[in-house]
């Protein structure tokens, strides 16, 4: 059942939750307009007047999306009270508690749905393509800032530290993956946190 979406919230913003919730947990191309507007009980000309298009409400809704994780992240990597190796499992976890929560309300496993957006549209859309590369630039970002932090990078480059966060990004959408494909957040729980950390023991040298 779609969680419900606060009428306090204004429109535009009761479509994005609504459009968020969703694509959670379908793809993007089973989502219909008439699907978010039940959802947000929103009238579909009101719809229009906020969003020209599905397209424009999909962009919206992944930006929101990704600042949720995004300050989630930002959370853990300027934590200073901890060290970079338990700021990193600190996010882990975050990762891991997600997917079990959403396993134990749900009976299911929907991966990442910023990945599975980009994978399913990114050859279809430009502008989710678009969007889907400037995320994950953002994120490979912000993982470089804690590489940087680890004793294994201290002599490391910003270009070495980026080349191991962008490692490390692929390596956890393909850990939510498998979760996926085998409808079991403890695989999340068993893979991600040694990956990353064998990734990070690993520094780029070149």
């Amino acid at each position: 059942m779609l969680d419900s979406v606060p009428q306090t919230l204004p429109t535009r913003d009761r479509l994005i939750e609504a459009a968020a919730t969703l694509m959670r947990r379908q793809s993007y191309s089973t989502v219909s307009v008439d699907d978010i507007c039940r959802a947000a009980d929103v009238k579909k000309g009101t719809f229009y007047h906020h969003f020209p298009s599905k397209i424009e409400l999909a962009l919206a809704t992944f930006d929101h999306i990704w600042a949720e994780g995004r300050a989630e992240f930002v959370a853990c990597v300027n934590d200073t009270t901890r060290s970079p190796i338990d700021r990193l499992a600190r996010f882990a976890e975050g990762i891991v508690e997600c997917h079990r929560d959403t396993f134990r309300r749900e009976g299911k496993v929907y991966g990442c749905p910023l990945c599975n957006a980009g994978s399913e549209m990114g050859a279809q859309d430009e502008q989710i393509r678009q969007k889907m590369a400037l995320i994950f630039e953002d994120a490979v970002a912000l993982f470089a800032d804690l590489v940087a932090e680890m004793p294994a990078h201290q002599n490391s480059t910003r270009p070495q530290c980026i080349e191991t966060a962008r490692a490390m990004m692929c390596f956890m959408m393909g850990v939510e993956y498998q979760a996926k494909v085998a409808n079991n957040p403890e695989v999340i729980a068993r893979d991600l946190l040694p990956g990353l950390v064998r990734l990070i023991d690993s520094p780029v040298t070149e």
